[in-house]
């Protein structure tokens, strides 16, 4: 779906593009070719797995989806008896986000789909984001560097050719960027510096001066200083507190994410993105490898513990069901007042 920013999207345009984001191709296919076509019924009617496969295949080559790969890749022999089953509990999830969707009011549809447009800027990439420790050993940096890095970001990805057009951005990021610029090129011409350069420490140190820059650029040192002192340190973790973090992991993976003891690497895991989605909309930035490596660890751990095999289905219905009478009583209790 091709998105022009200024144009005007009714909420069903929004709420598609949305849905383009943030599905994977084969699960986009099948929310256009059935959920939205309500071919759902027709598909449901085969009866034999492997003819249920055959025909879906069929209707997916129209969009060169390879639904063999996907159901290598994705498909849980022991929580689903068959593969129909598997596609059908993909159909359901699927419904449920689309509904999740539909009920959002225009102002909660027009923040998801503004926050969904964002995420494409190039200053959002990953590639984006600021290696600082790399920056502070380059001696000299230009007010254009500068200005990057005081926001988290790469200069070789946000520099000044690559934000001109976003000068008149209300987005905080080009914002930043662009305060701060005029801040380090007012800084540099004070110095009367003819290679429009100075020390990375001058602009450091003209931060601490300035309340907007200092909680930017100190920060960030901050930061690397902490995440240096982490690895190096982190054998040194106490084991029981590991244990702890694995448990925490383990246990809100396998309850909310599908995630399961069984995992095989060959075989894949939407757990990690969506984890990853999770946390990043609460704002706790992470990327999918990090929580991809955590959870493997933690799985290693859980595999390694005497443990009975859990019925995981089961465990998940008591959890859901103790998460709704929470809410009930919650619910009780405000009306209450």
């Amino acid at each position: 779906m091709q998105v022009n920013p200024l144009s005007k999207l009714s909420k069903n345009q929004k709420i598609e593009f949305i849905l383009e984001r943030n599905l994977s191709n084969f699960d986009y296919f099948i929310y256009k070719r059935f959920v939205l076509d309500n071919e759902l019924k027709q598909l449901q009617q085969i009866q034999d797995d492997d003819e249920f496969i055959d025909e879906l295949e069929d209707w997916s080559n129209e969009l060169n989806i390879d639904v063999s790969n996907y159901l290598e890749r994705n498909f849980d022999s022991q929580r689903f008896k068959s593969k129909k089953y598997y596609i059908l509990h993909q159909f359901q999830k699927i419904s449920d986000y689309i509904e999740n969707l539909s009920v959002c009011s225009d102002e909660e549809i027009d923040k998801i789909y503004n926050e969904e447009l964002e995420k494409l800027q190039i200053y959002n990439h990953e590639n984006a984001e600021l290696d600082l420790r790399r920056w502070l050993n380059i001696e000299f940096w230009t007010p254009d560097e500068a200005a990057a890095i005081s926001i988290g970001k790469n200069p070789r990805i946000v520099n000044y050719d690559t934000m001109k057009n976003f000068k008149n951005s209300s987005s905080c990021i080009p914002k930043r960027y662009f305060e701060n610029l005029y801040l380090f090129n007012k800084l540099v011409r004070s110095k009367i510096n003819n290679n429009n350069k100075l020390e990375n420490n001058k602009y450091l140190d003209y931060a601490q001066k300035s309340d907007v820059l200092y909680i930017n650029l100190n920060n960030l040192k901050q930061k690397s200083s902490q995440k240096s002192t982490q690895e190096a340190n982190e054998d040194d973790i106490n084991h029981k507190t590991k244990h702890v973090y694995h448990r925490f992991i383990i246990g809100f993976a396998m309850l909310y994410y599908d995630f399961d003891q069984s995992y095989d690497p060959n075989n894949g895991s939407n757990a990690f993105k969506d984890i990853t989605n999770d946390l990043n909309e609460l704002h706790l930035k992470m990327n999918e490898k990090t929580v991809r490596t955590h959870l493997k660890l933690a799985l290693e751990w859980f595999r390694s513990q005497e443990t009975k095999h859990i019925n995981l289905e089961k465990a998940r219905k008591t959890v859901e069901s103790r998460r709704s009478a929470r809410k009930m009583k919650s619910s009780s209790e405000y009306t209450d007042r």
